[in-house]
């Protein structure tokens, strides 16, 4: 009788014991709630404070006058750049912040010398023709012997430009996103418009169907294009041209915490940004809030029209050896009759001591035979003067 007692005495303080830890177990539970509820609200708490207060910095800047200030900078910032980029031949210098390297006169750029109103102004060139480079491979060097059975003359011009069958690398220059636009009398070096993935590009499918400005007018190198260029010469001049701290006042400071973004949407005939600010803001007795604040521009600049005209134009030049650049610019799609005018001029017939002196003097140089064309476009105007395209 005694162990059976003892028995159950120890059976009684086992289920005791139990019960004791499911009470601990179930405490702990619980608090982990009470916890995680709590730390869930003061997250909550907190998001939605810094929700209010990005709503109330958001009214701010929007009842300031910040956004006529930006507008004005960036009508500057835009139109300078746009206007460097075109004389310049589509590209921004190394000396300037942009990608493009100018060593040799005559190799990579040419010095230029032409009147923009009432001013003359010095400036390089870079150039839109080089040797073909990888392409001499697997182009026609030379025109075909004269005659060949069953050829036509007018079938010429395609038989010399005809790629060669290449078992390594078949019509790889037809296909390159960058020489498909190329051929055997040189390759065709005029900046493209966009990159291949931006979102101007988006699938190549889409920009066949579509038709947008950006249809073989892509490189595959990001730095290489206008989208890219322009967008980062338009960032640096807002910079020098905004000072927010104007808007100090009343216990409010507005701060710029990083380069301006700017993106681009390419039109037919003109182009839209956006420019998101990075902005720290301080209201009287708040907390700083980071925002970005978005800024939209639309410029009537025909950057894209223009741009794709000259690309085509010297596709024209470079593949097709009966193309007169001098009278048959006109039949190049793009051309605008009204508000286009084109103008080629010979470095030799142009140099110092011609009646107008646009290049250096030029004896026995690289570029004696070189030729300058010119786009003008009266319907893109900067102040009172139409855009030139280098």
């Amino acid at each position: 009788m005694c162990l059976e007692a003892l028995m159950a005495s120890s059976i009684i303080k086992e289920g005791r014991k139990g019960q004791f830890t499911v009470f601990v177990i179930l405490g702990f539970v619980i608090l982990v709630v009470i916890l995680f509820t709590m730390f869930l609200m003061s997250g909550l708490a907190e998001e939605n404070f810094k929700t209010q207060a990005r709503t109330t910095v958001k009214d701010y800047l929007e009842a300031s006058n910040i956004d006529y200030y930006v507008y004005t900078c960036v009508d500057s910032a835009v139109n300078d750049a746009v206007n460097t980029m075109a004389m310049q031949g589509g590209v921004f210098f190394n000396e300037s912040g942009g990608n493009y390297t100018k060593t040799d006169p005559g190799v990579t750029h040419i010095e230029t010398r032409y009147p923009f109103g009432s001013r003359i102004l010095d400036f390089n060139v870079s150039y839109g023709i080089v040797n073909s480079g990888m392409c001499d491979t697997i182009v026609y060097e030379n025109p075909p012997q004269y005659p060949i059975p069953e050829t036509f003359m007018f079938q010429y011009p395609r038989k010399y430009n005809s790629p060669v069958v290449n078992i390594n690398q078949p019509n790889e220059c037809i296909y390159d996103p960058i020489y498909k636009m190329s051929g055997v009398v040189g390759h065709n070096n005029y900046t493209r418009l966009c990159y291949i993935g931006s979102s101007n590009s988006n699938t190549i499918e889409n920009t066949r169907l579509f038709k947008t400005p950006c249809q073989s007018n892509t490189n595959v190198m990001k730095n290489n294009t206008i989208e890219e260029e322009l967008a980062k010469q338009i960032s640096f001049r807002i910079l020098n041209c905004t000072n927010f701290s104007v808007f100090s006042e009343e216990g409010h400071n507005i701060t710029l915490k990083g380069d301006p973004i700017v993106n681009f949407v390419f039109n037919q005939e003109s182009f839209d940004a956006q420019i998101l600010f990075p902005f720290e803001v301080k209201l009287k007795n708040k907390e700083p809030v980071l925002v970005r604040h978005a800024f939209d521009y639309s410029s009537k600049l025909r950057v894209p029209r223009v741009q794709n005209y000259i690309l085509r134009l010297l596709r024209e030049e470079v593949q097709n050896v009966t193309f007169n650049l001098t009278t048959d610019y006109p039949n190049v799609l793009g051309y605008d009759p009204i508000y286009m005018n084109v103008m080629v001029y010979d470095v030799d017939d142009y140099s110092v001591g011609s009646s107008q002196e646009m290049f250096p003097k030029c004896d026995n140089c690289d570029y004696k035979y070189d030729r300058m064309l010119v786009v003008e476009d009266e319907l893109s105007k900067i102040g009172n003067q139409p855009l030139l395209f280098f």
